[in-house]
Parts: C-alpha cells; structure tokens; sequence
C-alpha cells in the first residue's frame, strides 16, 4: 500500500542517511548563527542570545512542514511547489483540516522546549572552548558541502525522502529549478519526431503538418450496443468526472476494498464498464483536456488549461449549436483557469451563482475545496425545465474524495467503511481501510450522492434518452499497490438506451472518451458535424479478452511528462515492469527496451511543443470553415494607465470604445499587460475582465455583455521575470444585441476579492 510504503523502506541503511543528512543540516545551520553572531558581536543591540533560537525555529519549523507533505503526499516536495499559487497550496494543504487542538500544542512545547535549550546552550558555550572550535570546522565544512547532501533514489520516492533531509532535498531542487536555463527548443518541425512510435497518436495522411488530423471511422464501436432515442433526437450527455476514483474502488475489482462504493457496483454491471482505464496525469489538472478535447500531455512544468490555447477541438464546443452545454465544478472556476478553458469552449453555463441551501450546506460543512459533491448534483436541478428544447450536454467534477476528505455525515459513511471493511480478505488492505475508515467514508458518501443523483434524473422525461459517462480524474492516494495504480481508473458508459452490458478488458484512455461518443453522435444523430478531427485517442476498444495494445504517456503529480505505458510495459520512476491483467507489475531488466521508451519520452516533448506550442492541432482552413474563424484586422488600440490608489476597487474601469452598427458586427477585443510570475499560478489572482453597454460599479446583468474572461499567457511561460498576458473575447451579433442602447462598450477589470491589482498599464486592442 502507498501509504505503508514510508514503513516498508525504513530499512537500516536508509535510516542511517537520513540521521546523517539531518545532522548535516544542523551543522551548516549552526554555522551559519555562529559566523552572524562573530560579525556583529560588537554590536550592542545585536540579539546574539536569540539569534540561534529564532534561525533554528524556522528551520525546525520547514521540517516539520516537509515532513508532513511527506507523509501525506509519500513523495518529497520539490520544485513543483513553485507551480501553485499560494491559495491552491492552502486548499490542497487542507491546514484547518489537518491542524488539530492537540497538534498545536505538541508544536507549541517543541519550539518552546527547542528555544529554550538554544538559548541556554548559546550562553554557555564560546568560541573559545575547544569542542566549539571543532564544531565550527565541521559545520564550516558542512555548510558548503550542503549541495552534495542528497542521496538519489530513482527508482523510489518514497525512499528518497525518507533517507534525505526534505528541507536540504526541497533547496536544492529549488535552486536547481531556478537557475537552470530554459530548453533551447524554438522551432520544431515533423521530421524532429519522425522517430515516435505511432501508436503514441493516431498517425495521419491527411495533412503531414498536422499529424493528430485525420478521418473518423465510418462506423461508430457503440452502434452495436444502443438503441436510437425514442423520438429521433439527440440524447442528453451527462459527464461526471469523480475525484481520485481508482478502478479498484468499484466495479470487479471492488471485493479488493470491500465495496464501498455499493451503486457503482449496480450500475458497472449494467454499463459498457472499462476497469483497464488510465488517466493521463496523476493531478486533476489534465483531466478537462484529456476527457473533452483529447489532446495531447503537454511539456514539463505547463498546464494546458494555462498557456495560451492552441486552436483545438473538444466534445462540448463541436455540440454547442445543437446541445445547451454546462459545467458544474464546488471549486471555484479560477483554479488551474477552469473558468477560461470553460469559455473557450463555448459552455452556455457555468456553475456561479449556488443556490442559498447550498450556500448554507457548504459553510456548515466547511470544506477547504468548496462545495460538497450532493450540492454540486442538486445545482443542476435548479432553473432546469422538466422538458428542455436542447439535449443536455452536463459535465461534473466532483470534490469531496479530495484530501482532506471533508464531507457531510462523516460519522455515518465512517461506520460503514469499518463494516465492510471487515471483509476484506487481504490484511494489509484490510488494515489500511480500517485506519483510514474517515477517509474512505469520502467514497461511499459520493456513491451514495451519485445514486440520489440518478433517482432526480429518473424523475425527468427525457432520462430515457440520457447516457452517463462515469470515470475518475485519477487514482486515490489512500490505495495504490502498485507504481501505475495511480494512473488505474473506471470508465462507465449507462444508459437506458443500451441493449446490453458488457465488460471490456481492452487498455484504454481518457483520451479516448470524446473520439468514441463524438463519432456515435456524428454518425447517427448530425451528419454535419466535421468527418475529420484532431483527436490523440481512439475508439474504445471494446473487447472481452486483455489487450495491451496501446501507448500512453503520463504527466506526474509534479507536472513532468516522464512516465508511459507501452504495450503491455510501464515506464515509471526510471524503471522498466512488464504489466499483467490483473494489474500486478514486474520490474523487467530489459535495457535496450527502456532506453527505448526514454528516448520515446524526448521525442513525445517535441511532438507536443509541435502541435500545442506552435499551434498544429487544427489545420486552419478546418478550423475557419467549422468554427467560422475570421482573419481579425486591428481597427484600434486604446492605452490606460491604472493608478495605484485605485488598483484594488472592486471595479476598475480601463475604456470605452465606440463601435460602428454597419462595419462592427463582429469584434475580437484583447486586454495585454505584463505581469511578474513566480509560479504559472500567479494568473489566479488577476481580476476578471467585464464587457459591458455602460460604466459599472458592480456586476449588473441588467449592462453586462461579457463576464469573467481570464487571462493566458502570450508566449511560454518564464518564471521569476515578467510575462505577457492576454484577455481575449471574440463576440458576433453585436448590432442585434438589446443591452447596447448606444454604440459603446466599456471595458472593466472586475475585482471580486479587492485583490491589489500589478498593472500599471494596459493596452486595448480592438480588430474587426
């Protein structure tokens, strides 16, 4: 189990680097107070009694920080701590969660214990002494032996932090990470990753600059298995996205935890169930674009929902015109820039405005994440016809089997996890989901939300014509036996429309959710929809017998696209295993093979730079004749300066421009500035851009054109210097729109969190 691990690795040589490494750590330290206090001793205001203590209580204070990301996580923290905002940090850190009475005052008597001591010591001890002396020749040697304290375990990181002091380990990877240049790649072209296995992407002869466009099959893998809708129509889509559902949580493979998760169970049995299911990254992040665009991991240390879009495809912007399209996430949309890709792809709704119930359920319960997954089902119900003119294309992303795993009626769902868990005939298992009974309650609370869900859908009309798409954005941390458990999740397909179950034992992908259904609707619901597209995934495979065709690459918990699954063999932590069908993995000493899948990875980082960085998903003349795209020509560029005093209002106005009825009908506007980054995440804090027929105050909708446009990167990210950002809204129809009573449209950052804003300047500029 994942979370044993730390006590399986504890073995005698791995504990005595760790005691090393941590004595290392003292030393320097001790140097470093020691040489402050020899340089300023002359100075009487100079606290040289509590110097040390105040330096060592703030390291003491960062191990004890890492350690607890270390328990938590199983993995040492590295520099990927650079890639969140300091919000995202808290709510995945959970800190009111985890910060219980007791745990305060444990640390309260350390540090007070700790301080005391060093002050005592300090007062005692002179340079003079002989011992001290000594000491200080070995810290003068520590100290700058710092960068050599790190023991490298590459097959094991969960060793690897164990035997390494996780401050020293978290420093170096910093410094590492900040002074190493960028990759020189500028321009890629097709011939630089001519050697990439194909099976990597759906190979194309369609156009050799864009090697992801290629023709639909004719013939759709779900034809066989469903029924038309009952009067012609196209049925409702509903996506739901569960939090961390690892494969063996539900399903066949639900005896291994007890099945905890008893309506997953139902509805695996009465689905096209796909358990041999991966996610391509181990964090939420990729989750959107895998599922609804099928695209392409994107390079080391980058998010596709947080660069600058690339023309791309997905499921919910090719439906638009004929489906109303919603989004319904409890955490707010400007984390990782959900609300930004949600606009680019068009979605009529997003989850906002919550209900005063939900408002009220969420505050009691307290969630660092936000709302509780039954709030996020009951959203959808609201304002929601019992018959809608459009089919429903939903997609949910639930939250409450997030750690810190905060939920309603913990008590009842932890009772029944220690029920059940009771039957588990495997004891390390068993003992674990006994341990962690709270935190597994997550799952049989979100199971038994799911089954209210589809009692509420069962009461509409139009549920008989309604498929379900059931899947997870990854593994759960809580389980994992296994390296490439984490990447192991469900794929459900239900419907009343289904003529029959069936399991398939086929390895398949996120990716290949859109391709499959795109198809199924294309073929028998709108033959106008594009024959072609730029899908990386396949068809679903769907097929009784293991098959272990297929090639996927992984993006990890720290962002980097250094994992794969290659035909029946896994790539992971710079380790070779050869997989069977019951997902047990075996390391292989096939060196030829894995320097092979090594050098696949290299070039998987170009292929992406190719199609993503440098915009080759779509051809354009596709992408213009199905998405209308026009050649924008700038008509104008308007200049304002934000002065300081104003910069955290609530609203603050940037211009107006005054637009022509005859010639404006379709504008593109774009917002550009300079912003300082640390972490890409920075973006999080900026204010939305608003659109609107007359100068606002606050959010009226009675003006508004166009609410929370978010801002992408212009070129590649850098961190530690500044970017260009951009807001871009592309709008039609303005000459028909009701809200403009004159010809003028105003242009607001709308501040929600009174945030102090980091521009000083911005230009506007406006193309026809």
């Amino acid at each position: 189990m994942q979370n044993s691990s730390i006590a399986r690795d504890t073995s005698l040589h791995v504990n005595w680097i760790g005691l090393i490494f941590d004595a290392w750590l003292v030393l320097a330290v001790w140097l470093f107070t020691s040489v402050l206090n020899a340089l300023f001793s002359s100075w009487k205001k100079w606290p040289n009694h509590l110097l040390a203590p105040l330096i060592g209580s703030v390291v003491l204070f960062s191990c004890i920080a890492l350690d607890q990301y270390y328990m938590t996580m199983f993995q040492p923290l590295d520099e990927s701590f650079f890639f969140f905002s300091f919000e995202e940090l808290m709510m995945i850190i959970g800190i009111e969660e985890r910060l219980t009475v007791a745990m305060v005052i444990s640390l309260v008597g350390i540090f007070s214990l700790y301080f005391y001591l060093s002050s005592w010591l300090n007062k005692r001890i002179g340079l003079e002494n002989k011992r001290t002396t000594l000491i200080f020749y070995l810290s003068f040697v520590a100290f700058f032996m710092l960068p050599l304290a790190h023991s490298k375990f590459d097959n094991d990181l969960a060793k690897e932090g164990l035997a390494n002091n996780r401050l020293i380990l978290f420093v170096d990877q910093s410094v590492r990470y900040a002074f190493t240049p960028e990759s020189d790649i500028k321009t890629i072209f097709p011939r630089d990753f001519k050697q990439l296995d194909v099976s990597f992407y759906s190979n194309s002869t369609e156009n050799p600059l864009f090697p992801l466009w290629h023709k639909l099959p004719a013939k759709s893998v779900l034809d066989p298995y469903f029924n038309p809708t009952s009067d012609g129509k196209a049925p409702n889509v509903v996506f739901i996205i569960v939090e961390s559902l690892s494969s063996d949580l539900c399903g066949e493979r639900a005896y291994k935890t007890g099945h905890i998760m008893p309506f997953l169970d139902e509805l695996a049995e009465k689905s096209l169930y796909f358990p041999n299911t991966f996610s391509t990254s181990q964090r939420t992040h990729n989750v959107l674009p895998a599922t609804l665009s099928s695209v392409p991991n994107v390079m080391d240390g980058n998010v596709f929902q947080q660069i600058e879009f690339p023309n791309h495809w997905s499921l919910m912007r090719l439906l638009n015109k004929t489906y109303q399209t919603r989004f319904f996430c409890g955490v707010y949309l400007e984390y990782l820039n959900m609300r930004g890709f949600m606009n680019y792809q068009k979605a009529d709704y997003l989850v906002d405005d919550w209900s005063e119930e939900a408002m009220a359920h969420n505050a009691a319960v307290g969630s660092p994440w936000g709302f509780p997954d039954e709030d996020l089902f009951k959203q959808s119900f609201v304002d929601l016809p019992e018959e809608n003119e459009e089919p429903l294309f939903d997609v949910f992303l639930t939250i409450s089997t997030h750690d810190p795993f905060v939920y309603p009626e913990k008590n009842k769902y932890t009772r029944i996890v220690k029920r059940k868990a009771k039957r588990i005939k495997d004891r390390e298992i068993r003992l674990n989901i006994a341990e962690n009974a709270d935190k597994f309650g997550s799952f049989a609370y979100t199971d038994a939300k799911l089954r209210d869900f589809f009692e509420m859908w069962k009461q509409r009309k139009d549920y008989e014509n309604t498929i379900f798409i059931i899947t997870g954005d990854h593994g759960t941390e809580l389980y994992s036996p296994n390296k490439l458990t984490k990447y192991n999740i469900p794929i459900l397909i239900y419907s009343p429309l289904l003529k029959e179950a069936k399991l398939s034992k086929s390895i398949v992908s996120h990716l290949d959710i859109t391709p499959t259904i795109y198809n199924f609707l294309r073929l028998n619901y709108n033959k106008k929809l594009p024959p072609s597209a730029p899908f990386v995934g396949k068809e679903l495979v769907i097929d009784s017998l293991f098959n272990t065709k297929r090639s996927l690459v992984f993006t990890t918990n720290k962002l980097k696209t250094s994992e794969l699954f290659y035909n029946g063999f896994a790539y992971l932590e710079n380790t070779l295993f050869s997989v069977n069908e019951d997902f047990e993995i075996s390391e292989e000493p096939d060196v030829f093979l894995k320097n092979k899948l090594k050098k696949q990875l290299e070039l998987y980082q170009l292929f992406s730079h190719y199609t993503i960085r440098q915009n080759h998903l779509v051809p354009p003349k596709e992408h213009a004749h199905w998405f209308y795209t026009k050649k924008w020509k700038e008509k104008t560029r308007l200049f304002a300066r934000i002065e300081k005093e104003h910069n955290a209002d609530k609203c603050i106005p940037i211009g107006t421009y005054t637009f022509s009825r005859k010639t404006d009908n379709s504008l593109r506007i774009q917002l550009f500035t300079e912003l300082y980054c640390e972490t890409q995440d920075n973006l999080n804090t900026l204010a939305d851009l608003v659109v609107s027929s007359k100068k606002i105050k606050w959010l009226d909708d009675r003006v508004i054109l166009f609410k929370a446009i978010r801002p992408t990167f212009v070129e590649k990210f850098k961190p530690h210097t500044k970017n260009k950002i951009v807001y871009t809204i592309e709008c039609d129809g303005l000459n028909k729109s009701k809200l403009l009573k004159k010809n003028e449209l105003f242009f607001t950052f709308y501040n929600k969190e009174r945030i102090e804003q980091p521009f000083k300047s911005v230009s506007v500029v406006v193309s026809n």
